[in-house]
C-alpha cells in the first residue's frame, strides 16, 4: 500500500460477493389464489384473458417488477402501480423495470422487447398537467439513449388504455 493510503487510512476496496439471485417466476394460473392486491389481480386476469395459445403470463417475485409476458412475437416486462401515478412513482417504476430487465436476462436468459407501466390513474401536477409532455419526453430520451421501450398504460373499467407518446 502506498504511503498516502496509509496516511489517510484508505484501505483497498474489498470485492463484494454477489448474492444468489432470488428472483422467482410463477405461472399466473398457479399463483392466482395467493394474490391479495385486488388491482394487481384484476390487471393480471385481464392480461391472461388476452393471451393466445402458446403464450404465457408469469408473476415475478423479488425481481423489482410484477410480471412477465412471454408472447409469440416478443416478451413484455410489466410494472403495476395500484394508486395514482405521479412523476416520482413513474421514476421509481422505470428504475424497477431497468433492474428487473437485467435480473430476468441473467436468471432465465430472456430479453424483454417492451416494458409496460400500468397504473390505476395519473395525477395532475408535477409535470402531468402539461398533457404528459414532460414524462413522455423523458420516455423518448430513455428509448433513444439506452434502447429501452416504455409504454404508459392506464387500467380503468376493465380496459387498458395507452397514454400516447
Amino acid at each position: 500500500m502506498s504511503r498516502w493510503k496509509r496516511r489517510f487510512n484508505i484501505n483497498e476496496r474489498k470485492e463484494k460477493r454477489k448474492g444468489k439471485n432470488t428472483c422467482t417466476r410463477t405461472d399466473f394460473q398457479e399463483c392466482r389464489q395467493d394474490m391479495t392486491d385486488d388491482f394487481l389481480k384484476k390487471v393480471f386476469e385481464h392480461l391472461q384473458s388476452k393471451l393466445e395459445d402458446g403464450e404465457s403470463l408469469y408473476r415475478l417475485r423479488a425481481c423489482n417488477c410484477d410480471g412477465f409476458m412471454k408472447l409469440k412475437d416478443g416478451n413484455i416486462l410489466i410494472e403495476i402501480k395500484g394508486g395514482e401515478l405521479n412523476w416520482g412513482y413513474q421514476c421509481t417504476a422505470i428504475t424497477e423495470l431497468i433492474i428487473g430487465s437485467k435480473l430476468v436476462r441473467d436468471r432465465w436468459n430472456e430479453n424483454a422487447n417492451e416494458h409496460w407501466i400500468i397504473a390505476k390513474a395519473f395525477t395532475s401536477g408535477q409535470g402531468w398537467d402539461r398533457t404528459l409532455d414532460y414524462p413522455l419526453e423523458t420516455h423518448r430520451f430513455i428509448k433513444d439513449a439506452i434502447g429501452f421501450e416504455i409504454h404508459l398504460l392506464q387500467f380503468k373499467d376493465g380496459q387498458l388504455t395507452e397514454i400516447v407518446s
